[in-house]
């Protein structure tokens, strides 16, 4: 069984806010936590709210430094900003103009504030892990061998239940398999003197 660290889907809002440690507001944000941010959700994908039932999907390519009543861009030969922008073609009013917006593409400018995105489920942390990443996951790893057999069980009881392997005909036996073991001999130690000494208890 691998572990790794999965990025928490749901609110990008609330993803940020967990990163920082605070709840987010309608403040222009300090370089350095903008900095932090454009770090944890740099490559990862977000689906957009603000057209339901239609979704789009992006992957993050960076962030603003400046917020969505700042940001303008031209539409048919008039300067709009970004909030003004969400605020005619959709009717949303951006709740937090002052944040930072996400860069959606590297080439095209597709500007969209935090508050419209979503985290997407599945999707392993891209980039370096820090320190109490790291610790949280070591910590998650190191289970007792009865422990480990649980999750491996509760796992193998979710699949046999999927549909999607049960499409291709595929059933799945929740049960670990079991296997022959057998104990080695313990192996002996030739000394400098040519004289050999068995371990007793791997000493």
């Amino acid at each position: 069984m691998k572990f790794t660290a999965f990025l928490s889907a749901g609110s990008l809002l609330e993803f940020c806010a967990k990163v920082l440690g605070h709840a987010l507001t309608d403040r222009p944000m300090q370089d350095r936590d903008c900095i932090r941010l454009e770090k944890a959700v740099k490559k990862a994908t977000v689906s957009t709210t603000y057209m339901p039932p239609h979704q789009r999907k992006y992957r993050v390519v960076g962030l603003t430094r400046q917020g969505a009543d700042r940001l303008d861009f031209d539409r048919d030969g008039t300067k709009i900003t970004v909030a003004q922008y969400f605020m005619d073609q959709y009717n949303l009013p951006v709740k937090f103009p002052a944040l930072p917006c996400v860069r959606c593409h590297p080439s095209r400018n597709i500007l969209v504030p935090i508050e419209f995105l979503d985290v997407v489920d599945g999707q392993r942390k891209p980039g370096k892990l820090s320190g109490p990443q790291t610790a949280a996951v070591i910590r998650r790893a190191a289970m007792r061998p009865a422990d480990r057999a649980g999750a491996v069980r509760e796992v193998g009881a979710s699949l046999a239940q999927d549909k999607f392997p049960q499409g291709f005909g595929m059933k799945i036996n929740p049960e670990m398999l079991d296997v022959e073991g057998r104990i080695l001999e313990t192996p002996s130690v030739m000394c400098r003197s040519g004289k050999d000494v068995g371990a007793r208890l791997g000493v």
